[in-house]
């Protein structure tokens, strides 16, 4: 009795090993995926209100709320600073891809 005890013990221990193990590699790559998708969607923010004729701090706040809205629809906690870093990077990623200098941008 106490072999076939021993023998389910060790085998649920391995099992929850392997599924640990699984998930502590998955993780990363599943937060990688759900920043890519809040980054893409911050690219398709971007470029509508470049498009529109709000100031620049009213398109700074409405992208800062898309964002944050985004990011709670796919479950990230993404702090104040790190949305405003992103904003920051995907404008100038949309400015360098359109050709504008800062010169001849309204902001």
């Amino acid at each position: 009795m106490n072999k076939f005890l021993n023998f389910f013990k060790t085998l649920f221990i391995g099992i929850g090993g392997f599924f640990f193990n699984l998930i502590k590699d998955a993780f990363p790559l599943f937060k990688q995926v759900l920043m890519s998708q809040l980054s893409a969607f911050g690219s398709q923010v971007i470029a509508e209100l470049a498009a529109g004729n709000l100031s620049g701090e009213e398109k700074r706040k409405e992208a800062f709320g898309r964002i944050l809205a985004k990011a709670g629809e796919i479950q990230i906690v993404i702090t104040d600073s790190l949305i405003n870093a992103l904003i920051e990077i995907l404008y100038q990623k949309y400015r360098t891809q359109n050709g504008l200098d800062k010169d001849s941008e309204n902001e």
